[in-house]
C-alpha cells in the first residue's frame, strides 16, 4: 500500500501544485501554494536520496531504456491503423510492464531523439527572444511557453501514458488562472482527457485488434492525436504573438 501511494503521488504531483497555485489564483492567499510546494519538496527529496543511495533509479532507467514504443504513443498511430486496414493484429508484446510494439526500439529512440532536440530547440528560442528584448520575459509568454513545451514532450514521447496527461492538465489549470491561455486551449485539453479515458481503461482490451473492434479505439487515439497537434500549433502561434 505504501509503495503504491509513492507511485501514485510521483505520477500527479504536478495536480496538486497546479491545485495550489490556482487557489492562491483566486484569492486563497500564498499558503497554499507554499503549503503544496513544501510537501512536494518534503517527499519527493527523501524518496530521491534514498532512490540514489540504494541504486533504485540506476536500476530503473536501465530497465526502461530497453523498451520500444507504447501502443499510447502517437507514434504507435500507424502501426495500430495497419492493423484496421490488413485485418492482421498490431505486433505487441507486454514487456516493461506495458504494451509495447514489437522490435520498435530504434523507433523509441528516434522519438526520445526528437522529443530532446524540439525542447531544446524551444528553449533555445526563448533565449534568443530574452536577448532580444533585453529583459525579463512577460509571464504570460513563459506560462504558454510550459504548456507547449509539455504538450511537445507528450506528442514526441516514446511513452504516452494516461496519467501523464495530468501534467498537461496541471500547466493549463495554471496558464488558465492567469488568463495566459484561452478557452478553447482549456477545451480541447479536456477533450484530450475525454478521449483519453475512452480508450483507457473502457477499450483498451481491444486496442491493436483487426477488424471495428480494435477501429473504434485506434480512432479515438487519432482524434486525439489531433487535438494535441492543435494544441501545440495554437500555443507556438500565441507564444509568437507574444513575443513578437
Amino acid at each position: 500500500a505504501v509503495l503504491l501511494a509513492v507511485g501514485a503521488w510521483l505520477k500527479v504531483w504536478p495536480v496538486g501544485i497546479a491545485a495550489a497555485v490556482t487557489a492562491g489564483c483566486r484569492g486563497y492567499g500564498r499558503a497554499a501554494t507554499a503549503a503544496f510546494l513544501g510537501v512536494s519538496l518534503v517527499a519527493l527529496a527523501p524518496l530521491m536520496a534514498l532512490g540514489a543511495l540504494g541504486g533504485l533509479w540506476h536500476d530503473l532507467v536501465g530497465y526502461h531504456s530497453g523498451r520500444g514504443v507504447e501502443i499510447e504513443a502517437l507514434a504507435a498511430l500507424p502501426a495500430l491503423l495497419q492493423a484496421n486496414f490488413t485485418g492482421r493484429y498490431a505486433p505487441i508484446d507486454n514487456d516493461h510492464s506495458s504494451a509495447n510494439l514489437i522490435h520498435s526500439q530504434h523507433l523509441g529512440d528516434l522519438c526520445s531523439l526528437c522529443c530532446a532536440l524540439a525542447v531544446a530547440a524551444l528553449f533555445c528560442w526563448l533565449l534568443r527572444a530574452r536577448r532580444r528584448r533585453r529583459g525579463d520575459l512577460p509571464v504570460r509568454a513563459l506560462l504558454v511557453a510550459s504548456c507547449l513545451t509539455v504538450d511537445l514532450a507528450l506528442v514526441l514521447s516514446k511513452v504516452l501514458s494516461p496519467q501523464y496527461l495530468l501534467w498537461l492538465l496541471a500547466v493549463v489549470c495554471v496558464a488558465r488562472c492567469q488568463d495566459a491561455v484561452d478557452t478553447v486551449s482549456a477545451r480541447l485539453t479536456l477533450g484530450v482527457l475525454v478521449l483519453t479515458t475512452l480508450v483507457f481503461p473502457i477499450d483498451f482490451g481491444t486496442l491493436g485488434s483487426p477488424g471495428f473492434a480494435g477501429a473504434v479505439p485506434a480512432l479515438l487515439l487519432t482524434v486525439r492525436a489531433g487535438l494535441m497537434l492543435a494544441l501545440g500549433w495554437r500555443w507556438w502561434q500565441q507564444l509568437r504573438a507574444e513575443l513578437a
